[in-house]
């Protein structure tokens, strides 16, 4: 069995993060850190001196860094947002990153190309829109639809924008995997379908034995074309090579 433990140190300090990586007998490290505030991140649009890029791009090369000179495996987790999201075939894992709208995404992007650069024992597992059965921690995309639902506050949900939900005990088993084998490469740990948010909050609504029908529906096209934060549209995440 594998034994989990915290790596308690501020991954933006280069000097606290090399002693933290150091002092562990572990012989893999997982980057589970990141600003994901995606609405946050794209207030700091361009800001490399902001909270998310600092923490999601300079963190993961902090990390990936002190594992190359402790001689650890590293094991960076990532996201479908490093994608712009406006192509309709499915990402592959062998395709790069190619985000350059979404701050969040290109802050992903980069952080990709900086573990690359940093350690040659590396590993990066995409995921895409984690949800879990029960959690203290923020609320998933599952989870808040359903407190939503059940308290009649869900606005109308984007009918037009495609996502890979994933259960997060896969997500788990996967990184299990990856630090049992130290296997090396890009993983994409994202569900078995390609859905619209507006479809998750129906099958949400369906299981709490609530009226589905009665969920509203959004246009993401719409939402940007009159001044919201663009959203990457198409996010259908393969994981074929990943479960061959």
């Amino acid at each position: 069995d594998l034994g989990w433990e915290p790596l308690a140190a501020d991954i933006t300090g280069r000097t606290a993060v090399d002693a933290a990586v150091a002092r562990t007998s572990a012989p893999v490290i997982i980057n589970l850190a990141g600003y994901t505030d995606v609405s946050g991140a794209w207030q700091q649009s361009g800001d490399t001196d902001g909270a998310c890029y600092r923490i999601n791009v300079e963190g993961a090369r902090n990390v990936a860094s002190a594992c190359a000179r402790a001689g650890k495996h590293f094991v960076h987790v990532s996201t479908d947002y490093v994608f712009e999201g406006d192509r309709e075939d499915p990402y592959l894992e062998t395709d790069e990153g190619d985000a350059r709208t979404d701050w969040y995404g290109v802050s992903k992007r980069r952080a990709e190309d900086r573990v690359k650069q940093s350690v040659s024992d590396w590993t990066i597992v995409r995921v895409s829109f984690p949800y879990q059965r029960h959690s203290d921690r923020k609320a998933d995309l599952v989870r808040r639809f359903g407190a939503q639902l059940l308290t009649g506050t869900v606005s109308p949900i984007f009918s037009d924008q495609v996502i890979t939900p994933t259960f997060g005990d896969d997500l788990v088993g996967i990184l299990a995997h990856v630090a049992r084998t130290r296997v090396g490469g890009v993983f994409h740990a994202v569900g078995p379908e390609w859905l619209t948010p507006h479809q998750v909050a129906i099958r949400v609504a369906e299981s709490l034995g609530l009226d589905a029908s009665a969920v509203p529906s959004s246009s993401l096209r719409e939402y940007v074309e009159k001044g919201g934060r663009p959203f990457p549209k198409t996010l259908r995440m393969s994981n074929a090579a990943t479960l061959s």
